[in-house]
């Protein structure tokens, strides 16, 4: 192969190379708008999980301020629970004495008319 010859074979290779050298910048240029879609993408989703993020500690707070309200109302039932024993124990007292009262006074009131039955002086009703 002359010099001549060599230098078309060179050059014919280094346009073939220069041919490549474009498609790859092509698809340099290709993977960098990929990329940066895909930024794009990941800053979406960023800003997504931190709205995300936001609202769960929004309804932790809520579900912290439930809590508290359900203890509350916890305490409140139990003093309720305890008011209405004492209020029952306090009835069934006073109904007992006002029974005992009465079977006393019913007592007292068959004492009398056993008396009558006996003592005819006392009444001529």
């Amino acid at each position: 192969m002359t010099d001549s010859e060599k230098l078309d074979l060179l050059i014919v290779q280094m346009q073939a190379m220069n041919g490549q050298m474009g498609n790859l910048e092509k698809q340099m240029g290709n993977l960098e708008k990929q990329v940066g879609g895909l930024e794009k993408q990941v800053g979406g989703l960023e800003k997504q999980v931190g709205g995300l993020e936001k609202r769960m500690d929004g309804m932790e707070m809520r579900m912290d301020g439930m809590e508290k309200r359900m203890d509350s109302m916890e305490i409140r039932m139990d003093g309720m629970e305890l008011q209405i024993r004492s209020t029952e124990r306090n009835l069934k007292n006073q109904i007992m004495r006002s029974e005992s009262l009465i079977l006393d006074e019913v007592e007292r009131v068959h004492v009398i008319l056993d008396d009558h039955i006996h003592d005819t002086k006392r009444h001529t009703a």
